[in-house]
């Protein structure tokens, strides 16, 4: 399994935003988009959320965020 297709349907709070909602789509960013340490092991995902709608005033659009996936060998 791909792990773009793993983060699909996951849940995701971003913090810097106070907003959480179900990941619908995420794509591996190229190198050359991000800056990121030497650790080869370290992945960028462009990801799109849907916020979680509470019932209360107007939904939220969907936004965009990136996620750093960190794997170990």
């Amino acid at each position: 399994m791909l792990i773009s297709e793993a983060l699909e349907g996951k849940f995701y709070r971003s913090h810097s935003r106070n907003i959480s909602g179900i990941i619908q789509y995420a794509e591996r960013r190229s190198v050359c988009d991000v800056h990121y340490n030497d650790n080869s092991s370290s992945y960028a995902y462009t990801i799109l959320v849907r916020p979680t709608y509470t019932g209360e005033g107007y939904p939220q659009p969907d936004f965009y965020s990136t996620l750093w996936i960190g794997l170990e060998d």
